[in-house]
């Protein structure tokens, strides 16, 4: 029984070594994907420089996309999305997003 717990502990070690020894390629694979995106990000705001002022709206639609789309380069997601923000914001600078007063709901007579 001890010599099943020593191969199992030593196994166990090794395991953690080759984790442990993976963590600065892992590290550095997150960093240059992250430098990408961000990279993609500002070529798309300076060719689309209308919607700096939605990035609200930018966010929002893109998640929606890169939900139905899981498997596509932030690139292509960005074009896939183009259009669908650009629509999303057609609608909503129709509207006002100034406050409005809530009405009253006191009773003041006969319906």
């Amino acid at each position: 029984m001890e010599i099943l717990t020593q191969r199992e502990q030593e196994l166990e070690d090794r395991i953690i070594e080759k984790v442990l020894l993976r963590i600065p390629e892992v590290i550095g694979n997150l960093i240059t994907h992250h430098m990408s995106m961000r990279e993609t990000n500002q070529e798309f705001y300076k060719k689309h420089s209308e919607l700096v002022a939605h990035k609200e709206v930018v966010a929002k639609v893109l998640e929606n996309v890169e939900g139905e789309n899981p498997l596509l380069s932030h690139q292509k997601l960005l074009e896939k999305a183009l259009p669908k923000i650009q629509d999303q914001i057609k609608l909503s600078n129709g509207m006002s997003m100034e406050a409005v007063d809530v009405p009253s709901l006191d009773y003041n007579g006969a319906f």
